[in-house]
Parts: structure tokens; C-alpha cells; sequence
């Protein structure tokens, strides 16, 4: 299964606005407990303030109308909490900041609707599935095999499959309310667990 950018920004697109920020929250929520083990392992940032971020776009989603100042302001300081991957020798620092950048992207969907920042969203997503196994795996993008390695991967199949299951779920929403959210959030969400299979729950125990 080839990740197709340019396919999957068509198909985001003709979704209404908020479901496409609905998508790309979902795809956000699989990254977080990253930023954690990233926080916790070289003592910077803050995963609760971005947590509690991705929370309220899901509370604006179901709302009436969005706050839109409100959420600038969560956006703003979100954007403090993205780490420079210079500053950090960690690998973790990567996929941390993959998750900060998708809640930014997540934030300007929900103000705009433009379909390429949910996009960007899935992107990083499977960008971070992809260092992980390359990490964990020792294999170099210089190997003239490795896409195929990595395309076979079952960490970046589910990724896949869940970016795809998603966009069919959320096709065929009409409207969406609490219920709907909280029925995506159980499905696609991870349920507390990421795109490379780190517990929330455990990141912030240790």
C-alpha cells in the first residue's frame, strides 16, 4: 500500500471543512504519546498543554460555531512547544516535533478548512512510522530495497489502513456531533496508544 500525498489531499478535499479537520485530528491523537516519551526522556515541553489543545479542537468540532480567537490562542501556544530538532540528540526529538507540527496543522485546518494541512497531518504521521522502522531497523535510504521493506511493514500498513478507514467512516458522516467524535476517537484514535505503538498512559508514569 504506496502512500499517495496527492491522492489523499484529493479525497481530504472534498470532505466538508470540518471533517477534514476532523481527519486531521485523528491522525494528530496517533502521534501524541511521541511528544510524550520525546518530553519525558529529554525533560522539555509540555504533552498535557498539547493534549488538552487537541481536546478542545475536538470540542470545537462538535460545537455550533468554532471560537476562532480561542483557538488562535491555543495555536500560539502550541507553536512554543514544538522542538527544534537541532537542539535535541535524541531520536525521539523527530517524531516529537512531527506531533507538534501536526497539531499546528491540525489548528489552521479547523480556521480555514484548507485540505492541505490535513493532509500534512497524515503525511507526518507516516513520516514518523517511517523513521521509526528505519531507526529500529538500521536499514539506510541508500539500501535500494528499502522502500519495499518499509511498505511491508506492519507498523506502516496500520498507519495506512487507518488513514484510509477514517476517510471512509468520515465520507460517510453527514454531520458531526459528540457521538460521532467520540465513536472516531475510538476507532482511529489509538486508544491511548501511537502510530509506533508508545502508550500514552505509560510515558506519563514513568
Amino acid at each position: 500500500m504506496a502512500f499517495d500525498l496527492d491522492a489523499l489531499e484529493k479525497r481530504v478535499a472534498r470532505l466538508p471543512p470540518r471533517h477534514r479537520a476532523a481527519f486531521a485530528a485523528l491522525c494528530t491523537e496517533r502521534m501524541l504519546p511521541n511528544y510524550a516519551m520525546f518530553s519525558r526522556l529529554c525533560r522539555w515541553g509540555d504533552p498535557l498543554f498539547l493534549r488538552n489543545a487537541l481536546d478542545k479542537v475536538y470540542g470545537a468540532l462538535a460545537d455550533v460555531s468554532v471560537d476562532a480567537d480561542a483557538m488562535r490562542k491555543l495555536k500560539a501556544g502550541c507553536e512554543k512547544l514544538v522542538p527544534d530538532l537541532d537542539d535535541f540528540a535524541d531520536e525521539s526529538v523527530s517524531w516529537a516535533a512531527d506531533a507538534g507540527n501536526a497539531l499546528l496543522a491540525t489548528f489552521e485546518c479547523l480556521l480555514t478548512g484548507d485540505p492541505r494541512q490535513a493532509a500534512a497531518c497524515a503525511s507526518a504521521s507516516k513520516d514518523t512510522v517511517d523513521n521509526f522502522i528505519q531507526e529500529q531497523t538500521e536499514l539506510s535510504y541508500s539500501d535500494p530495497v528499502l522502500m519495499g521493506k518499509l511498505e511491508d511493514d506492519p507498523l506502516l500498513l496500520r498507519e495506512m489502513s487507518r488513514q484510509q478507514y477514517s476517510l471512509d467512516a468520515l465520507e460517510k458522516l453527514k454531520a458531526l456531533d459528540a457521538k460521532a467524535i467520540k465513536q472516531l476517537r475510538t476507532e482511529f484514535g489509538g486508544q491511548g496508544k501511537s502510530n509506533i505503538n508508545l502508550d500514552w498512559r505509560e510515558q506519563k508514569r514513568k
